[in-house]
């Protein structure tokens, strides 16, 4: 679902909320689980011709606020009430799917 229409965030918001995690380990679960999707799809990226070497070189300027953005983020998540977290991320959830199903 990733590589054709980018469409896996819905299913797996509503797979890690059914597991009952907090908030931080959604977040962390998410995070790993779409890296490696991503870092897997790299090489398909490539030879399609979706990415090449011009366009990394716009990506790599942006590395070093990766870092300041997972610092920042977390300071945010920790102070969200798991409650809200759960209903934005069903609600969230909910409209994308609907979205691509639209489209």
């Amino acid at each position: 679902m990733s590589m054709v229409a980018n469409s896996g965030g819905p299913p797996m918001s509503i797979y890690l909320l059914l597991r009952k995690n907090t908030v931080l380990k959604f977040m962390g679960n998410n995070a790993w689980l779409f890296f490696m999707v991503n870092l897997f799809k790299v090489p398909f990226v490539f030879a399609l011709g979706l990415l090449n070497f011009q366009s990394v070189s716009y990506i790599i300027p942006a590395l070093p606020l990766v870092p300041l953005g997972a610092l920042l983020g977390r300071k945010v998540i920790n102070k969200l009430n798991q409650e809200l977290f759960q209903k934005i991320t069903l609600i969230s959830a909910a409209l994308a799917g609907l979205n691509l199903l639209i489209r």
